[in-house]
């Protein structure tokens, strides 16, 4: 018992201190406690190009994708800093500096995304932020929260820019049609919510290498903001729970499905999209900038991450995140979101014929695989 005692305390203390060694001087720390009780982690810039409080009216809140944390995104912070903006990068519950909500450290789990609306709002309520200009900045999953928390405060928000944001997940090989189901049967039904999705787990470093992302295109900065050490692996999560995954696919749907409530959002949205996201299904993207009288920009061949492409993709839409931040009317009118055109039944389904065939050979694929499953685990009797 002494002995399993020790261990517990020296893996906490180690934990502690590479923490503490890992959290770079150019953010401030702030711990918050949200409505229903999680403790979340805050960061404030405050590095080199930092505004300090006093002197600017203007603060942007960075709302960060799945697994990802605060550490991060000081590139990000410096360019809205450039910009005269206080900048605070928030790490949702389970992920990064914030209260883990399973017992195993790397899984990302909630059972609701209404979750990390408490989140955001112990943030943006803080009475430090009282009569100053707010400004929001989602990326991916964070996108999808923000565009939650603007329906739910249609008017605080002066200006959000939506970079890749969550609006449909790709699930290939398994058709989309057939993973919500499966997602809620596991969660539910099966009382799997706790327990990794398919396919997913504790980083492997492997598996989360260059040559293997869906994020990154640059060699260097995935060096320098994706590549974990093994010695390290046990402080980042990583794989999604079947709870989050079921949580998404709700959140999703149900944004989708009631597109008129955006339309009471009087914030000035610009919607920023990767044209070959891995990870993503960006069709509706268009849609739902159109819907919010928005900006939207598609970026040739960027992957997920457009702050983490190729140097051209870099350039250019940091370009257009600076004039949207400086000119927001001026940039809408210039890049005004334009829904897709409607047409008819016999042209929809025209065009439909490749991803059909798509979706054919998946569904075959995953007859395969829910036959070798059969007959590994429940066929096979030892």
């Amino acid at each position: 018992m002494r002995l399993i005692f020790l261990t517990w305390v020296f893996v906490l203390i180690f934990t502690a201190l590479y923490a503490a060694s890992a959290l770079p001087s150019s953010f401030e720390f702030h711990e918050l406690t949200t409505a229903d009780s999680v403790r979340i982690r805050a960061g404030h810039f405050c590095g080199d190009g930092a505004i300090a409080e006093e002197s600017t009216d203007k603060v942007i809140f960075v709302l960060p994708g799945r697994v990802s944390r605060i550490e991060r995104h000081e590139f990000l912070a410096k360019q809205f800093a450039k910009s005269g903006f206080g900048v605070w990068v928030l790490d949702f519950r389970g992920q990064g500096g914030s209260q883990r909500l399973v017992d195993n450290q790397q899984m990302v789990h909630v059972d609701n995304f209404n979750e990390y609306l408490h989140d955001v709002e112990a943030l943006m309520h803080l009475a430090r932020f009282a009569g100053q200009r707010k400004f929001l900045y989602g990326h991916s999953m964070g996108g999808q929260v923000a565009l939650q928390v603007m329906q739910n405060h249609p008017s605080i928000f002066e200006a959000a820019v939506l970079e890749a944001p969550m609006l449909r997940i790709k699930t290939a090989p398994i058709p989309y049609f057939l993973s919500a189901p499966i997602a809620y049967v596991m969660a539910n039904w099966l009382g799997r919510g706790k327990q990794y999705c398919l396919g997913r787990g504790d980083y492997d470093v492997v598996k989360e290498s260059f040559e293997h992302n869906r994020n990154c295109r640059d060699r260097d900065l995935f060096d320098q903001h994706f590549f974990i050490p093994e010695s390290h692996k046990e402080l980042i999560p990583d794989g999604p729970s079947w709870g989050w995954l079921h949580a998404a696919f709700s959140a999703t749907r149900n944004l989708l499905s009631a597109l008129a409530h955006l339309r009471a959002v009087r914030t000035k949205v610009f919607i920023a999209t990767a044209s070959d996201d891995k990870v993503l299904d960006t069709s509706f993207d268009a849609t739902v900038a159109s819907t919010l009288s928005g900006a939207h920009c598609v970026y040739p061949g960027a992957w997920h991450c457009l702050l983490h492409d190729t140097l051209d993709t870099r350039r250019h839409y940091l370009a257009h995140l600076s004039d949207f931040l400086s000119h927001p009317d001026d940039f809408i009118s210039a890049h005004r979101a334009v829904a897709p055109a409607r047409t008819g039944w016999v042209l929809w389904l025209w065009s439909l014929r490749g991803s059909l065939r798509v979706q054919m050979l998946n569904l075959i694929k995953c007859a395969l695989i829910l036959k070798l499953i059969k007959r590994v685990f429940i066929d096979y009797s030892p």
